[in-house]
């Protein structure tokens, strides 16, 4: 065994100049969720498998190809989280978040973990940013998050990107969400230009602006 110790393949480290960057990236996502009214939940690094098994689906490539899964020393399965939804939806259910006002906003970031192959633009460690608005069936919301990840990107210097817009809704019914979603988006992103030209601070992304 080699005396000297190195990361573990497949992992992105950020050390000083590359993780002043990464910061800058990280706290620019914020803003924009910030300014929508959205709030900070942190999540566990691991949570029972049976979460994911359940809430993403055993037949997908995440749960029975990607997961990071272990039995702990109480012979619990535990798995560290490779996406924040279900982990999310846990706490909002487990905390009673629901209770209250709808409907809940919420953001989260962190490090996420997937027993990938590693490759360019891959690892098996990875940071995410995400925003989780629950409780109201309403294209506006989902205009609302798409203009969230579009003032993201802009903000942290990206450009000649094109957002595509999908739904999981079923067929007949897709076309109808899609088209209520890209005029709703239409609307926010002509507000906010039209705040810019007035020079107004930009204070948010949907109908509080």
């Amino acid at each position: 065994m080699s005396g000297k110790f190195q990361a573990p393949k497949g992992v992105s480290e950020y050390f000083p100049p590359r993780s002043v960057l990464f910061d800058f990236v990280m706290q620019t996502l914020c803003g924009p969720a910030l300014a929508a009214g959205y709030e900070l939940i942190e999540l566990p690094i691991f949570e029972d498998t049976e979460l994911f098994t359940r809430g993403v689906g055993e037949s997908t490539d995440v749960v029975s190809k990607e997961m990071y899964t272990f039995e702990d020393r109480g012979g619990r399965s535990i798995t560290l989280r490779p996406e924040g939804t279900a982990g999310v939806m846990r706490a909002v259910i487990e905390h009673n978040l629901d209770r209250g006002q709808l409907p809940v906003k919420l953001y989260y970031r962190g490090p996420f973990f997937r027993a990938e192959r590693p490759q360019a633009g891959r690892y098996r460690q990875f940071y995410q940013f995400g925003v989780e608005a629950i409780g109201v069936n309403d294209p506006q919301l989902d205009a609302e998050v798409i203009a969230i990840a579009y003032e993201g990107y802009k903000r942290v210097g990206l450009k000649n990107f094109t957002l595509h817009i999908t739904s999981l809704i079923e067929p007949r019914g897709t076309l109808i969400a899609q088209h209520s979603i890209v005029l709703s988006l239409g609307w926010i992103l002509m507000r906010r230009r039209s705040l810019v030209r007035r020079k107004i601070h930009f204070v948010c992304l949907m109908t509080s602006v």
